[in-house]
C-alpha cells in the first residue's frame, strides 16, 4: 500500500515536470506568444525588381540583420546564423560569378540587404523534450536590393517559411532546420531569375 502511494506520488511528480517543461520550452525560441499567426507573408508572388540584375557590374551581399525584437531568444539567433550560413554557401558563389572584372572606375553596385523580419524557431533541444507542444516554427524575410551608387531601391522581395508542430516533433527537429534551407533557397532562387530578365518570383506562402 505504502509502494503505491510512494509511485503514484512520483507519478504526479513527474507529471508536473513535464507540464513545467512544455511552458517553459514553448516560450524557447519564442519573442511572442507560442503562435505563428502573426508570421505571414503579404501574397504568394514577389513582383519584378526595377531592372534585371545583369546591368550591374559588382554584387554585395550584407550580413542577416534581425529585427530587433526577435533578437531576444538564443534560438532566433542560432536560425538567422543557420540561414546567413547557407547563403555564404549559395548566394556569395552566385554574386562573384556576376561579378564583372570591368576595367572602367564607374562599377555599377548592387547591394543585397536581408533582413528576418519575424522569426519563431524551435530548435531540437525543444524538440526532444516536448516535440509538438512547442508549436510551429515560422521565418518571415525582406531583401533590400539596392543601387549603392545612387541609393535608389532595385528590389523589395519578401521570402517566408514555417514548419509543422506535429512534423517537428516527430522529426526531433529536422523539419524545423529544413526550413531555414528553404527560405535560403527561395532567396537564391530570386536572385538567379532575376538576373537575365525582371520576372519577379515565388514568396514561399501557399495559397
Amino acid at each position: 500500500m505504502k509502494m503505491t502511494y510512494q509511485c503514484n506520488i512520483r507519478r504526479q511528480q513527474f507529471l508536473y515536470l513535464i507540464v513545467v517543461l512544455a511552458f517553459c520550452f514553448i516560450g524557447f525560441g519564442c519573442a511572442t506568444p507560442s503562435t505563428t499567426d502573426y508570421i505571414k507573408a503579404t501574397g504568394t508572388t514577389n513582383p519584378p525588381p526595377k531592372y534585371e540584375f545583369s546591368r550591374y557590374d559588382k554584387f554585395i551581399a550584407e550580413p542577416i540583420v534581425i529585427a530587433e525584437q526577435f533578437r531576444e531568444q538564443s534560438a532566433n539567433i542560432g536560425a538567422a546564423s543557420t540561414i546567413q550560413e547557407h547563403l555564404n554557401n549559395k548566394l556569395n558563389p552566385l554574386l562573384q560569378s556576376w561579378s564583372k572584372d570591368a576595367k572602367t572606375s564607374e562599377l555599377k553596385t548592387l547591394v543585397i540587404k536581408p533582413r528576418i523580419e519575424a522569426i519563431k524557431f524551435i530548435g531540437a533541444g525543444a524538440r526532444f523534450w516536448v516535440g509538438g507542444l512547442a508549436g510551429n516554427s515560422g521565418v518571415l524575410m525582406r531583401v533590400t536590393i539596392v543601387d549603392q551608387k545612387t541609393g535608389e531601391i532595385i528590389g523589395n522581395p519578401e521570402f517566408y517559411q514555417h514548419a509543422n508542430a506535429m512534423a517537428g516533433g516527430w522529426s526531433v527537429g529536422g523539419t524545423d532546420y529544413a526550413m531555414l534551407n528553404r527560405i535560403s533557397d527561395l532567396i537564391v532562387q530570386y536572385m538567379s531569375d532575376n538576373y537575365k530578365n525582371a520576372v519577379g518570383g515565388r514568396t514561399g506562402a501557399e495559397n
